[in-house]
């Protein structure tokens, strides 16, 4: 006897398939079709305004907090013992928060200018955002089953990134709502600062596109100590560079990063590559 269809699985793969068409029409009709390469406008991202040791100050202040505050929080906690699904929360805060914390301080104490004037996310990043997402959704997922099925062909293990295993570990309600709060807020806004504003803005300036858009990219996905994530990770952060590039609006990336990784979280909550 067949097993009930989950009603949840079907909305995810219903989504799933939704968004999938939406970007393959977006793909075609923004990207690829001829007129629209024939009205492509130039690119209006301005070059990293510091010499490389400003960048190296960067990094070092950013990844500096985001080992340092987890150690602070992790000795805390020795004197006061919590669940271990708090304990996961609280430690993923707080590397996002020392990330946070170091590009902030870098900006104000040490940045040559601000990266743009006005707010970080405007309405029409609200909107390019959303675009460059769903037309990073079928490459992603291209990239994903192509790199997947070759790590299968080569006998290697499909492993998850550690913070999908981090959110499936936890169960309350509560919780998971922060946690989500940290991987569709949070993390978008330190790593686009930290891998597109920073990493991928200096390497423009001083290597051809290409090798500046993968270079940064492989970058990015590496931190997620993910193998099976690899190619899609790296697809992800390509298409974010180019929309940053090409919009000169970070909060543009900002955008996409973040619907992409709350799209992720429905669709694992619906029972979906869970």
């Amino acid at each position: 006897m067949s097993q009930p269809v989950d009603p949840s699985y079907v909305a995810g793969v219903g989504l799933e398939g939704v968004l999938m068409v939406a970007g393959i029409w977006l793909l075609w009709s923004k990207v690829v079709r001829p007129q629209a390469r024939a009205q492509r406008t130039p690119d209006r991202l301005t070059p990293w305004p510091g010499p490389p040791s400003d960048l190296l100050l960067l990094l070092i202040l950013a990844f500096g907090g985001g080992m340092l505050f987890p150690i602070i929080v992790n000795t805390v906690l020795r004197g006061h013992p919590v669940g271990a699904e708090l304990r996961l929360l609280l430690m993923a805060a707080a590397f996002q928060g020392g990330l946070l914390a170091g590009v902030a301080g870098y900006h104000l104490g040490f940045g040559r200018s601000r990266e743009e004037a006005g707010p970080l996310v405007t309405a029409a990043d609200l909107r390019q955002g959303g675009a460059t997402m769903l037309i990073a959704l079928p490459l992603v997922y291209g990239a994903a089953a192509l790199w997947q099925g070759l790590l299968t062909w080569a006998g290697l293990p499909l492993d998850q990134e550690n913070s999908i295993d981090d959110f499936l570990a936890i169960h309350s309600p509560a919780l998971r709502l922060a946690f989500v709060f940290i991987a569709t807020i949070a993390a978008p806004v330190t790593e686009e600062l930290i891998f597109r504003a920073g990493l991928f803005r200096f390497l423009r300036g001083r290597l051809p596109g290409w090798v500046a858009v993968l270079l940064s990219s492989l970058l990015f996905a590496a931190i997620h100590q993910s193998l099976a994530s690899l190619a899609g990770l790296t697809m992800l952060a390509a298409v974010c560079a180019l929309a940053y590039q090409r919009t000169g609006r970070l909060g543009t990336a900002i955008v996409a990063h973040a619907l992409f990784n709350l799209t992720t979280v429905v669709v694992i909550l619906l029972g979906v590559n869970a």
